[in-house]
C-alpha cells in the first residue's frame, strides 16, 4: 500500500506546499515548496529511521530530524498509532475546547512522552500533543479535523500545529491511496 497527500500550508512566514508519498515498508518522500523562500525542502526516509535530505548534495537526517519529518504524516499517524506510539496508558477524560475527549498518555517514537486524545463520541483522534525534537520543553499540539471518507476510511483533511503560540494549517487538497503517480526517489550517497 502507498499513500500520496498533499496539501496547502500557511505558516507565521507564508504559504507553501507539502507533498509526502509513504509506503508500507517504511518508506517516505517529503517535499515543501516555499512561497516566501527560494529553496524547496526534499527529504527521504527508508524503513521509518534512516533519512537523507537534497538540497545542493544528498546529506543524512539526525534521528530527530526523521521522526519530524515523519511527523508530518498525519493520515499514516492515523493509521499506524500502534506503530509509532507505545507503553500506551490508561485512558482518562477530559476536554478540548467543547469536545469531550478520551486522553491516552503514551510515549513516541523517541520515547519522549505524549498525549494522545480521541473524541469521546466519535472515537477519532483529536489532537496529539509531542515535544519538540529539537526544542525539549517545547510542546507541540497537533490538531486534526475535518475528516472525510476515502475508500472506506475517515481521513483528516485539515491539520493545525500550535508550536508555542506559532500556528501551521495543512489543508490537504490530495490524498490518494494506492496511486500510479506514487513514485521512489532514489538515495545515492
Amino acid at each position: 500500500m502507498n499513500l500520496i497527500s498533499m496539501a496547502d500550508c500557511i505558516s507565521p512566514d507564508g504559504k507553501y506546499t507539502t507533498e509526502i508519498h509513504t509506503a508500507v515498508e517504511g518508506y517516505s518522500f517529503f517535499k515543501q515548496v516555499y512561497s516566501y523562500k527560494p529553496e524547496t525542502f526534499e527529504a527521504v526516509i527508508e524503513k521509518k529511521i534512516k533519512g537523507y535530505s537534497f538540497f545542493d548534495s544528498v546529506r543524512p537526517l539526525s534521528r530527530e530530524a526523521v521522526y519530524s519529518i515523519r511527523s508530518h504524516e498525519f493520515q499514516n499517524i492515523v493509521l499506524e498509532l500502534n506503530e509509532r506510539y507505545h507503553d500506551f496508558e490508561v485512558p482518562t477524560k477530559g476536554k478540548i475546547a467543547a469536545t469531550l475527549v478520551n486522553q491516552v498518555k503514551a510515549k513516541d517514537e523517541l520515547n519522549h512522552p505524549c498525549l494522545l486524545s480521541f473524541d469521546h463520541d466519535t472515537r477519532l483522534l483529536t489532537a496529539i500533543e509531542i515535544q519538540n525534537p529539537d526544542t525539549l520543553n517545547e510542546v507541540l499540539t497537533i490538531k486534526f479535523s475535518n475528516w472525510k471518507k476515502i475508500e472506506n476510511l475517515l481521513m483528516p483533511y485539515l491539520v493545525t500545529i500550535d508550536q508555542s503560540g506559532k500556528y501551521y494549517v495543512f489543508n490537504f487538497i490530495k490524498l490518494q491511496f494506492n496511486s500510479p503517480d506514487f513514485k521512489y526517489k532514489l538515495v545515492n550517497e
